[in-house]
């Protein structure tokens, strides 16, 4: 028969075998992440200043010394943050016109029936009527249908005087007394 040696963990209450008890240390132990995400975690979070830098109207100079990094950094960091905020705010306002989109169908789906039925007893109800050419003018405004049609401006410019007379005003200009060609005065 043979004996295992047994070794106490501490936080188990109980002892364990040497293999399992540094199996169980080293779960408990908190992971040690790679380089590389120890990196992209350092840029993220002075990305997260990058921003407070610029909602603060801080100008790089003063983002690269507070943040120890270079203008060139700082400069891609900006770069990268706008183009976030970007796809950020149209995917955000995307989500919203598709919100309001959903709630106008609904309102729509609930009121045409009573628009539609009020003409079948003796008359249309001019008030679901209403109603419904709200929600549809209101459908019409979210999605642009409404725009302003594209008007084109024609813009002509005459140019009075050419390229020859406007360098002899100006060399006349330079020079007060005129030169006499061929003995004869201009």
């Amino acid at each position: 028969m043979t004996t295992t040696e047994l070794v106490h963990v501490p936080g188990l209450g109980h002892s364990e075998t040497p293999a399992r008890a540094r199996t169980v240390r080293a779960e408990r132990e908190p992971k040690k992440s790679s380089p590389s995400a120890q990196a992209k975690h350092g840029r993220d979070l002075r990305r997260i200043q990058v921003m407070k830098g610029i909602a603060s109207k801080m100008t790089y100079r003063e983002m690269a010394r507070s943040l120890g990094v270079s203008l060139a950094t700082i400069a891609q960091d900006v770069k990268v943050v706008r183009r976030y905020w970007q796809v950020t705010m149209a995917r955000d306002y995307d989500a919203m016109v598709r919100e309001q989109e959903e709630i106008l169908l609904e309102l729509h789906r609930a009121v045409m029936p009573v628009a539609l039925e009020g003409a079948k007893n003796g008359g249309p109800s001019m008030f679901a009527i209403d109603r419904e050419l709200a929600i549809l003018d209101r459908i019409a405004r979210l999605k642009g249908l409404d725009a302003p049609t594209r008007a084109e401006a024609k813009v002509t410019v005459e140019h009075t005087t050419t390229l020859d007379a406007e360098i002899e005003r100006l060399i006349a200009a330079m020079n007060p007394e005129p030169e006499l060609v061929d003995g004869s005065p201009p």
